[in-house]
């Protein structure tokens, strides 16, 4: 069983469609066409931790970039419930899981800033199955109009600028389908 981790939400499942590594555009074509308006993918490669990953909503993609998440280590689930551009009050007896280190999280807004994508710094206060506020978290997220031309270029350029991956290992990609 594989978890990732996608807009603060926890979703449990096996990996979905497979896209050979010169087929990230095969992925952006999955992501954008008409017909998939709830579409998502998570894209990393072999033998790292990084990952890229992307939902559709309607008329554009959101790529989350989980920095942390202090959550109750008692929970099983959670859920965004509120979201702002500053922190949130910690809530008590929180453990941190760190996503991206600072310098990572430094070189991502770098390599966005550069490239002249919208992005925003997210913080969430997170419920648990029960409807509790059950902790907070912060991600970078960035905005992709569907005509973005450029997707397969970020991939390579997060994964190993921010990643440090190198493009020699297999794209391992994971989908709703």
């Amino acid at each position: 069983m594989r978890i990732t981790i996608l807009s603060a939400l926890i979703f449990f499942g096996t990996s979905g469609i497979c896209f050979a590594e010169s087929q990230i555009d095969d992925v952006w074509e999955y992501l954008t066409k008409k017909e998939n308006s709830s579409q998502w993918a998570v894209i990393s490669i072999e033998g790292n931790r990084g990952f890229l990953q992307c939902e559709r909503y309607d008329e554009y993609l959101r790529c989350p970039f989980p920095v942390w998440a202090k959550l109750l280590p008692s929970a099983k689930f959670y859920a965004p419930i509120s979201v702002q551009t500053s922190p949130y009050p910690e809530v008590e007896g929180t453990e941190t899981k760190l996503y991206m280190e600072a310098n990572q999280v430094k070189t991502l807004i770098s390599l966005l800033s550069e490239k002249k994508l919208e992005y925003a710094e997210v913080y969430s206060q997170l419920e648990d199955e029960k409807g509790a506020v059950a902790g907070t978290s912060y991600d970078v997220v960035l905005i992709l109009d569907l005509d973005y031309a450029k997707f397969e270029n970020l991939v390579n350029e997060f994964l190993n600028i921010v990643w440090g991956a190198g493009i020699t290992g297999d794209y391992q990609i994971e989908t709703d389908s």
